[in-house]
């Protein structure tokens, strides 16, 4: 969230965004290549390499290996996961014309995601992506899954096009 929280914020108050747009850009380009560029990126820095690192330390010290369907399976939604923070802050990046609500907004959603699936029906804290590291948790581990992992996974997948779609139209409605 603190990665992309400036990602259009920053450009547009800058005037970067203004410039790029200038040229033969369209501005839906612009949106979804800053949301490439910053999953792709983070992914590989967040996961893809530590999954490269616990991967060789188990082989080092442990001489085993974790199941690499298990543990591609938890790496995917791990990055399902990230990839919904991205998208939602890059979406509250179109909406707002500072970096305190994007980044107030999305701190705050994935705060409240340890606190409020006490209090909410279970099929609403079902269909956010909260469960999805616990999920990944207990897949990694060959733990037993307490929810059917697949709710989560679409629902997750299915906010993150929707984050995207109100971006690009909030963005491509934008005056500089």
């Amino acid at each position: 969230m603190l990665v992309s929280q400036g990602a259009i914020v920053g450009e547009r108050n800058s005037g970067t965004a203004a410039w790029v747009l200038t040229k033969p850009t369209s501005r839906q380009a612009f949106v979804l290549t800053k949301f490439v560029a910053i999953t792709a990126s983070f992914l590989i820095l967040s996961l893809v390499i530590p999954a490269i690192a616990s991967t060789v330390i188990c082989q080092v010290f442990w001489k085993t290996l974790p199941t690499p369907a298990y543990f591609l399976e938890a790496l995917g939604i791990a990055a399902l996961h990230q990839t919904f923070y991205i998208a939602l802050t890059l979406m509250l990046g179109t909406l707002f014309s500072s970096r305190g609500p994007v980044g107030g907004i999305a701190l705050g959603f994935w705060v409240a995601g340890n606190i409020l699936p006490n209090f909410l029906p279970a099929w609403v804290s079902l269909a956010m992506p909260w469960q999805l590291t616990r999920a990944a948790a207990a897949i990694a581990l060959w733990k037993p899954i307490p929810m059917p992992v697949w709710i989560p996974v679409v629902a997750t997948a299915a906010f993150i096009v929707l984050f995207l779609v109100v971006a690009l139209v909030r963005f491509d409605r934008e005056e500089f």
